[in-house]
């Protein structure tokens, strides 16, 4: 007898219906056209003999020389109140800009680099911290960004719970769908926030967090990835023996009475860099003021460059009177100070400095679009 197939069957298991439907419903025997694909088997070029071994090119691809590469897993962990996101956000900035090193100049970083950043915890002030940091390297260290250098995530992928809507393979497919040449370097803050349901404890839960950190970066083309995590009352880092045993390298951030480090907690098969001092700079943002690393021997260089500063010096100018675009007046401070400026630097201490600076959108009446901005001018006698 001919089975019945529903609608449901039909548009949910097409694959198993369609065979069924042809003549009239009578099934056919299979042809090698309906045979699935033999899946591969994942160990098929993993294995090496050692003349293939050495022949391959460039099996190390440093990121940050002499501390991690591509394909790398790592952690950064410290107490609370130590700069530990700030850290991370100053060597996500400083990869995406390609500055020539890091860390006060005691590692070099070879190449641009792109950089997405997952942040699970302190998202209000994701704004400021990086408009700082970005202010920082592009005023003060002169460095430029690529487009879609970095990228920065408000969420985390969940690294231990597979039926959560922020899984791994969620976060897999939004990242992808962005088209990116590469990515370099996952940056995923915290650990905790990525685990949900995990015991941090348990070897056993760990491992399931770490196959799935490497199962991220297989699926994203072999980028690093590093890990923001805390630290118990001892000091150490929290958990299991699994993690630490399990990432290539590891950074700590500690106090020691006035100053802050970054300890070089482990670094395989290279010597381990020096404890490096910084500090935290307190600097202004278009919304509230925020902190920027100062790393030992920057400390001088290392004061962000204010715009509302500037701004209030271009209001005294004859210039500043007539309406422009904060395209325009970017261009203008970019002849008065000789710095690289861009409009997005500018333009949020535009609207925000409403008791010095006027606007209006440049045509009265229609929208405001990228073709109708809005001009700023300060008042005559203002």
């Amino acid at each position: 007898m001919v089975p019945t197939l529903s609608t449901k069957d039909i548009t949910t298991n097409a694959p198993r219906a369609m065979p069924l439907l042809r003549r009239g419903g009578n099934p056919l025997p299979p042809t090698e056209n309906d045979a699935p694909e033999p899946m591969k088997n994942p160990f098929a070029d993993k294995i090496f003999t050692l003349s293939a071994l050495y022949a391959e090119e460039n099996p190390r691809d440093w990121m940050v020389k002499g501390l991690f590469c591509r394909g790398d897993v790592g952690m950064l962990y410290g107490a609370s109140q130590t700069g530990k996101s700030f850290v991370t956000i100053d060597l996500a900035m400083a990869l995406a800009a390609g500055t020539p090193s890091w860390c006060g100049g005691l590692l070099e970083i070879p190449t641009a680099r792109r950089v997405v950043y997952c942040a699970g915890e302190g998202r209000g002030g994701l704004q400021k911290r990086f408009f700082a940091a970005e202010n920082l390297y592009r005023n003060t260290y002169a460095c430029s960004f690529g487009a879609g250098s970095l990228h920065v995530v408000k969420e985390v992928p969940q690294l231990f719970q597979r039926d959560d809507p922020y899984n791994v393979q969620a976060f897999i497919e939004e990242i992808l769908g962005l088209q990116l040449p590469s990515i370099d370097l996952v940056i995923i803050d915290t650990k905790a926030t990525a685990s949900y349901g995990a015991d941090e404890n348990d070897n056993s839960d760990t491992a399931v967090v770490l196959r799935n950190v490497a199962r991220m970066q297989e699926a994203l083309g072999g980028g690093a990835v590093l890990l923001d995590h805390h630290c118990g009352k001892d000091g150490l880092y929290r958990g299991a023996s699994a993690l630490y045993a399990g990432v290539d390298f590891s950074l700590r951030t500690r106090v020691d009475g006035e100053n802050a480090y970054l300890q070089f907690d482990k670094v395989k098969d290279e010597e381990r860099p020096p404890d490096q001092a910084f500090a935290l700079q307190r600097v202004e943002t278009p919304w509230e003021p925020t902190c920027v690393v100062a790393w030992q021997g920057q400390r001088q260089s290392a004061t962000v460059f204010t715009w509302s500063q500037v701004l209030a010096e271009y209001a005294q100018t004859d210039t500043a009177r007539e309406p422009h675009t904060a395209r325009e007046i970017a261009e203008i401070l970019a002849a008065t100070t000789g710095k690289a400026v861009q409009q997005k630097q500018v333009k949020p201490y535009l609207d925000r400095m409403i008791a010095l600076f006027q606007h209006a959108l440049q045509k009265p009446g229609q929208d405001d679009s990228s073709r109708n901005p809005r001009v700023y001018w300060v008042a005559t006698g203002s």
